[in-house]
């Protein structure tokens, strides 16, 4: 596992703050996410590539060096979601955003589903609004 249970709550806890600090003046949103361990990364900017760039780089700060890749971006505005939590088995670690909704309800739904649909359980969800975007 990359980071013990107290590193990874402090971790969410940073990442959650980030998420509503700056939400609300960024348009667009990327996630990354390092395929051997699990480590990830989101990241908030006023235009995709930025939004890519930081993601990007601080996947690979978290990874240790190890390959990310995106796999979520969007620079819709709305509700969106963000859910975290382990597969069934507990081996493996999952992360699933939604974006764009029009409610909080709907967002924080798809997040879910997203991450049930890839095999997790008991997720962490944070939800967050968006003003600007396409």
């Amino acid at each position: 596992m990359l980071l013990n249970k107290k590193e990874f709550t402090i971790f969410f806890s940073v990442l959650v703050v980030s998420l509503f600090s700056v939400q609300s003046a960024f348009a667009a949103t990327s996630l990354f996410v390092c395929p051997k361990n699990g480590a990830y990364a989101f990241s908030n900017a006023k235009d995709m590539a930025s939004a890519k760039a930081k993601a990007g780089k601080l996947c690979l700060k978290f990874s240790k060096g190890k390959p990310c890749k995106e796999v979520f971006k969007s620079e819709k505005k709305g509700f969106g979601s963000i859910a975290i939590g382990k597969s069934a088995d507990k081996k493996k670690r999952i992360v699933r955003v939604a974006a764009g909704f029009a409610t909080k309800k709907e967002a924080y739904a798809a997040a879910k589903a997203a991450f049930a649909k890839a095999g997790g359980v008991k997720p962490k969800t944070k939800t967050w609004k968006s003003k600007f975007g396409a």
